[in-house]
């Protein structure tokens, strides 16, 4: 009975160290990349991820999507230096820019509790009335056996989390397009009014001058008329 169990017991223990060897040995190098195509101009994309407040408008890290969580912002308002720092109950991490290339690129560095920092960049390119949004990520997990098994998936596992947050992305920027569409509208309609009520008025005083001056002009032969009957009866004379 103890050679059984003896035997059962090196079983696992060869199987643990076995898997702890292979996780150990795991690359934790990553890369992951997420893209979607948005019906808004690269300048109205630009201003959401380029401006660090209006992240929470659209990214993963929103009050929506995690509770308990606290962020405060540092540094410029917008472009390169931006940051912003977030504590929630599963730990703290931080987002800063790094480069920022007006309606083309921004790069940013961000780090999570005791992760690595990874570098990462949203890359955006016309593509007629439309635009393509490519993020991507380029990282290392922490050390040890359970990391390099959590890298299998963690690049996709991240992936994932993008695309909803692109996805979002994508409502924000379109709903502010057609909104400035519809604005634009309105105000074409208001000058073409405005213009057609000139051309009325200007039309207006041109034929009421018209009018006045040929009822001057009538009344001026009439006097000339009345004048001319009563001078020929005194040259007559």
């Amino acid at each position: 009975m103890l050679n059984i169990l003896f035997r059962i017991l090196t079983v696992v223990a060869v199987f643990v160290m076995t898997v702890l060897l292979i996780g150990t040995l795991l690359p934790r190098g990553f890369e992951t990349t997420s893209s979607v195509k948005i019906d808004a101009s690269p300048e109205v994309i630009f201003r959401q991820i380029n401006v660090m407040k209006y992240w929470s408008n659209w990214s993963m890290w929103n009050e929506h999507d995690i509770s308990g969580l606290r962020v405060d912002y540092s540094g410029p308002a917008s472009g390169v230096g931006a940051m912003q720092k977030w504590t929630e109950l599963r730990g703290e991490g931080k987002l800063r820019i790094t480069e920022s290339v007006p309606n083309q690129e921004l790069a940013f560095v961000s780090s999570f509790s005791n992760f690595p920092e990874m570098d990462s960049q949203i890359v955006l390119t016309a593509d007629g009335s439309t635009t393509n949004v490519v993020w991507t990520s380029v990282g290392t997990l922490p050390s040890g056996p359970f990391y390099g098994w959590f890298g299998i998936t963690f690049g996709d596992s991240l992936a994932v989390e993008y695309k909803k947050a692109l996805e979002r992305l994508k409502r924000v920027c379109e709903q502010e397009t057609k909104l400035n569409q519809a604005g634009e509208t309105e105000s074409g309609e208001t000058e073409s009014s405005e213009t057609e009520s000139s051309e009325t008025e200007s039309s207006e005083t041109e034929s009421s001058e018209k009018e006045s001056s040929e009822k001057e002009s009538s009344e001026k032969e009439s006097s000339e008329t009345e004048s001319s009957e009563t001078e020929k009866p005194t040259s007559s004379g």
